[in-house]
């Protein structure tokens, strides 16, 4: 049987174990599987979205639910270019109340994002967001067709530390392991194996 669906997957989970789990509890487990998953893959380009933050008059603005990683930020203005992130306290230097018709640095701060100098406007950014979730409504993702094994692994592996053995836990979880790092290489190859090099500046 393929594990190309929720459903398929949390019968597996029962039945590859020496006991049956109800739902909720194999729901556990592809949620502790994700939650790995989420702190692993780091900005892969395949949980890459895009969303429109609007700012207000102190430059202020909310990142979007899920953000992990931003990529890229830039006006929601024909010929804006991408702007250049900075801390927190390096926008106090820049002056942060000072108003401009183009603003050219960022910074993140907890769920804030913030530009200067100082723009009321709509900005589109670029960003990585947390895996959509297996569930009963959402039965599918880009990691469950792509390694499905990581999740009969991972879920396995929270199911052998519900039972106490943690042994068996800690061999799953590194077989589940293995394969994040296999995606993440991957993507890394994917998406940067062809890219030009180009730099901010006059060259000869």
């Amino acid at each position: 049987m393929p594990f190309d669906s929720y459903t398929t997957l949390s019968t597996a989970l029962s039945e590859w174990e020496e006991r049956t789990y109800p739902s909720a509890r194999t729901d556990e487990f592809i949620a502790l599987a994700e939650a790995r998953a989420n702190r692993k893959l780091r900005q892969d380009f395949r949980r890459r979205t895009s969303a429109t933050v609007n700012t207000d008059a102190d430059g202020v603005g909310t990142l979007p639910t899920g953000f992990v990683g931003l990529t890229s930020i830039t006006r929601s203005l024909l010929g804006s270019v991408p702007m250049s992130q900075v801390s927190w306290a390096a926008m106090i230097d820049r002056n942060p109340y000072r108003i401009g018709s183009e603003a050219g640095v960022f910074a993140i701060s907890g769920t804030s994002l913030m530009v200067a100098p100082v723009t009321d406007d709509d900005f589109t950014i670029q960003f990585s967001s947390i895996l959509s979730g297996l569930s009963s409504s959402n039965v599918t993702n880009w990691l469950l067709a792509l390694a499905p094994d990581y999740y009969l692994f991972g879920g396995q592996a929270a199911a052998s530390a519900y039972e106490k053995d943690y042994n068996a836990a800690s061999f799953l979880q590194a077989q589940a392991d293995e394969i994040l790092d296999d995606l993440v290489s991957q993507g890394n190859v994917a998406e940067y194996s062809s890219a030009e090099m180009t730099l901010n500046m006059v060259t000869p």
